[in-house]
């Protein structure tokens, strides 16, 4: 048995981003870990340290920017302390559960304050280990404990349509004026013969409010496809039937989203965000005219050779980032602290 605490939010695909709505990202991450951990392990989703019950408190930083229980009347770094104060006097052994951007968030003298009272840290990606090593000053050396991704829901279509597309959250912060440029070339230099498509929503949420919203407008108008505020079911059809996922974001330090592409066997066009290069597909592109290249140039490989490509992406989620992989790399740390 062991304690999980992680923020509890009901994700509203068609509502508003907010405080209580935070993300599509969040809730993948929330609704796989609910649906892996439950098939193996006895364990209670808590929020807060009162709830400890067991020798065992697995955290997500998560919960230092998102749990609610904070009062309107304590200010966040009053709060923030009080947490630290907690984290050091709870007797469990612990272990940091590293997603997102947190630990980039935080500044140097909480994060040493918080690796000094936990027992064991995680990463999810290359990516995070070399953050968590760089701001720890080589302090801690995180061990892999990926993002749980769903394979059963997100897999291969029997037959794949010429379809370029993008997911997520529209945003300035994402980089999605850039796919923009994109789709309009491939549409440009393609025609017909490429579909364009993204599976989205803008932020609504915040300062950048009505930026976001003038960028998700000219997205839809330059896209062959677009499709907001649907099922988690529908997502993974649209995605199992697509040949290529581009981005160029900046932000992600794990990207559920495009694990699940890659698990839907598409081939991944990137930037060069250092996610891009640790997974397979192509990376490191930089110009609209890169990327319009390069979906030229897949489009018109032998079918067997864009088949192994699709084969090296599912086949990669399914080594690092699937159920079964999650279960193995979870069981390995629990054992670090029991």
């Amino acid at each position: 048995m062991f304690d999980f605490m992680f923020p509890r939010f009901a994700y509203d695909e068609s509502g508003s981003v907010g405080q209580q709505n935070p993300g599509g990202g969040m809730a993948t991450k929330q609704k796989a870990l609910d649906k892996v951990l439950s098939e193996r392990y006895f364990f209670n989703w808590i929020t807060d340290f009162s709830e400890v019950k067991h020798p065992i408190l697995v955290i997500d930083p998560l919960i230092l920017r998102m749990n609610n229980s904070r009062p309107d009347t304590m200010d966040l770094e009053t709060w923030t302390s009080q947490w630290v104060a907690d984290l050091a006097a709870c007797p469990a052994k612990k272990i940091l559960y590293c997603s997102e951007q947190e630990p980039g968030r935080w500044s140097p003298n909480l994060f040493s304050q918080i690796l000094e009272h936990v027992d064991v840290v995680t990463a999810n990606t290359a990516y995070q280990t070399s953050l968590i090593w760089t701001l720890s000053n080589g302090g801690r050396y995180p061990y892999y404990l990926c993002d749980p991704i769903d394979t059963e829901l997100f897999h291969p279509s029997p037959v794949k349509k010429s379809r370029v597309f993008g997911a997520g959250r529209i945003a300035k912060f994402k980089n999605t004026e850039f796919l923009i440029e994109v789709f309009k070339a491939i549409k440009t230099h393609f025609g017909d013969a490429v579909e364009t498509a993204y599976f989205g929503n803008a932020s609504l949420w915040g300062l950048a409010n009505s930026i976001d919203d003038k960028i998700a407008g000219a997205l839809k108008n330059c896209v062959d496809f677009y499709r907001g505020g649907i099922s988690r079911a529908t997502l993974a059809r649209l995605f199992g039937e697509s040949l290529f996922y581009i981005s160029k974001t900046t932000h992600d330090v794990y990207s559920s989203t495009h694990a699940e592409a890659l698990a839907s066997g598409c081939i991944s066009i990137g930037g060069g965000h250092p996610l891009f290069q640790e997974r397979p597909g192509i990376a490191g592109l930089k110009t609209v005219t890169d990327y319009v290249n390069t979906v030229e140039r897949l489009i018109s490989e032998p079918e067997a050779q864009r088949n192994e490509r699709q084969a090296t992406s599912r086949g990669y989620v399914e080594e690092h980032c699937g159920f079964e992989a999650f279960h193995r790399q979870f069981k390995a740390v629990l054992e670090m602290v029991r």
